[in-house]
């Protein structure tokens, strides 16, 4: 509870007056955002994928792709 009410509640305000002030700016959106927010999701997923692959590889586990195991 202590992380929600110090950390997510802020968060949550902070991004629904962002929201406000995004809607009441663009109010039809952004085509130039979208692209920047797409790209910034695309390497955002690649830098993920990048350090499950890394850390896999460092810890030398097997990975078994069989649930009966």
């Amino acid at each position: 509870m202590t992380l929600c009410w110090k950390y997510f509640v802020p968060i949550s305000f902070a991004d629904m007056i962002g929201t406000a002030l995004w809607v009441a700016i663009w109010p039809n959106g952004n085509q130039s955002a979208q692209y920047v927010m797409f790209a910034g999701g695309l390497a955002l997923l690649v830098l993920f994928m990048w350090r499950v692959v890394h850390y896999t590889r460092s810890a030398k586990m097997k990975l078994y792709f069989s649930p009966t195991i």
